[in-house]
This record gives C-alpha cells, structure tokens and sequence, in this order.
C-alpha cells in the first residue's frame, strides 16, 4: 500500500458532509467488492461462455464470436483490476498483509514472505484465478506498491490472459463446430504454437 498521505478536506467543509463521506466510501468499497466477487465467480465465466456459444449461434462466424468475447472477458478483467487496485490502497488492506505474514510465521511457513513472483506466475495465476488474485499475490510481496502500480500491472496481465483465453475459445469452438481431420490438426497445431510461445516467453523471463 503507498505510504503517500491523504490531503486533508478543506476546513469550511461542514460536520454534516461526514456521514456523506462515509456513506460514499462505504458505497463504493461494497460495489467495488462486489465487482470482484463476481469476475472470481463460476456467473463471470458462464457469461463469457454464452456470448461467445450465442454470437456464433447467431451469426455463424467464428471471428466476430471470438471478437465479441474477448471484449466482454477483457472488460470483466480489466474493471476488477480497477477496483481491487483500489481496495489495496486501503488501511485495511494494510492490515491485512501484516496479518497473512504473521499468519506465515506461526505456522512455520516464513519463507513465503520472501517469495517474490515474476510475470510468468503472475500470468499464471491470472489464468487460473483471475486478474485480482494475480494482484493480490503481487501486493503482499510489495505492499508499498501504488494504485497507479497495481492497475497499470493488472491491465497488462488482464491483456495477455485475454488473448490467451481468446485463442483457446476460438480452437475449441473450431472444434465444436468442424470435427473433421483437418480441423482436428489445426487444433493440435494451435496448441503447439501456444506451448512453444509459453515455453519462449518463460525461459526469456527466468533467465
């Protein structure tokens, strides 16, 4: 969390606006939670599953289906990225770091205070478990990290997961829809690039 400290509200500004503030924070922390919550639930994906079975149903085409996909996975991701890197600039989210770490402590796990992640099990944990839990992992490794860090990060992992997913969409939709030999091999050689691309882009980062 940024050490940075909040600007003070201007003293003409009355008691009554206290409530309203308040109000307003608390507000906007549930729905920012709630945001959350539902890109990590089995309803997010469903619905990234249906837009993409619904515009190919209707229309035939295998791209625009894809295309419409990935802008609904890539919006989904990239607002929770928005709102948890919000959430994490939070005491509370200060406080909750401290604790995960003594929790890491007393049951003889420390070393996982020291564990540092890098862009491959970042994107990893984005493909798995979704942008914000990617960012949450990043955060208490480095809980001195600014909003501004955690979004522009978060984006980026949200970008690459996108077109990883889109790709993986648009083979298995090929497939659903062109069972023949031909489409079969192009499957197995879409998964080999997408392999060979990981493996590059993995040995290049862990160098």
């Amino acid at each position: 969390m940024s050490n940075r400290s909040r600007a003070p509200w201007p003293s003409t500004v009355g008691a009554d606006s206290q409530p309203r503030r308040a109000w307003f924070a608390s507000t906007k922390a549930a729905i920012e939670i709630a945001l959350v919550a539902f890109e990590a639930s089995p309803v997010s994906t469903g619905l990234q599953i249906a837009t993409l079975v619904g515009v190919h149903a209707a229309t035939g085409d295998l791209a625009l289906a894809v295309g419409v996909f990935a802008v609904v996975t890539l919006t989904l991701e990239v607002a929770s990225v928005v709102a948890v890197a919000d959430l994490l600039d939070t005491d509370r989210a200060q406080r909750y770091v401290r604790k995960t770490h003594s929790a890491a402590v007393k049951v003889g796990l420390a070393r996982l205070n020291s564990y540092r992640s890098n862009v491959v099990t970042d994107l990893g944990t984005t493909l798995l478990l979704g942008t914000p839990a990617a960012l949450l992992v990043k955060h208490r490794q480095a809980p001195e990290r600014t909003t501004a860090q955690n979004r522009r990060y978060g984006c980026e992992l949200a970008l690459a997961a996108t077109l990883i997913w889109s790709i993986a969409a648009g083979i298995a939709l090929a497939a659903a829809s062109r069972p023949d030999l031909k489409a079969l091999g192009l499957i197995v050689l879409g998964f080999g690039v997408v392999i060979s691309i990981s493996g590059w882009v993995k040995r290049r980062w862990l160098r």
